[in-house]
């Protein structure tokens, strides 16, 4: 049986462990939708989870990323614009599966030497030549001139040894910005 999960239902199923033993029977496990908590994914395969992680979206028609590395004919750059050659930062998606456009008009990707990026919204980084997602470009809270990656904070948090859970969000603040 083939099992396709977004992160959210994946943690759900992995607390009930009856739900992480049928997981387990799953041939493949797929999980995809947003970025996956590290730790959830190592539970997972440390538990003989048969698991891949995918990553596309509604305007690549569907999953274009499978175990972080693209499939043919889709080009990832990271950065603030697809030609930046960074190892983190925004990603950038190009190939056929692309979409043109928005139905209200907006263009949704930008043209460069002939090709069509669409900047996603999400934020990776290469990790042994592959892309890991580690959060959403709106996850990045603005305080005081600063950018702060919401992800990287709770990530702070979590490595402290007696925290289990943790949330990060931004609150306005009557100096401006978000604290």
């Amino acid at each position: 049986m083939n099992l396709s999960l977004v992160p959210r239902s994946c943690a759900t199923c992995w607390m009930m462990r009856p739900g992480a033993t049928r997981c387990a029977r799953c041939r493949p496990c797929w999980w995809g939708g947003a970025a996956t908590d590290r730790q959830l994914v190592d539970e997972a395969l440390a538990a003989g989870v048969a698991l891949h992680l995918s990553y596309g979206m509604s305007e690549t028609c569907g999953g274009c990323v499978y175990d972080g590395r693209p499939l043919r004919g889709v080009e990832l750059s990271l950065g603030e614009r697809p030609d930046a050659g960074s190892d983190r930062g925004t990603i950038w998606i190009a190939g056929p599966m692309v979409m043109s456009g928005y139905l209200d008009g907006e263009p949704g990707v930008s043209q460069l030497n002939g090709t069509k990026w669409l900047a996603t919204s999400d934020l990776g980084h290469l990790r042994h030549g592959r892309l890991e997602v580690t959060g959403r470009v709106d996850d990045v809270i603005i305080t005081g001139g600063l950018k702060v990656a919401a992800d990287q904070v709770r990530a702070a948090v979590l490595s402290a040894p007696m925290v289990a859970r943790a949330a990060v969000v931004a609150l306005p603040h009557p100096a401006g910005g978000r604290w």
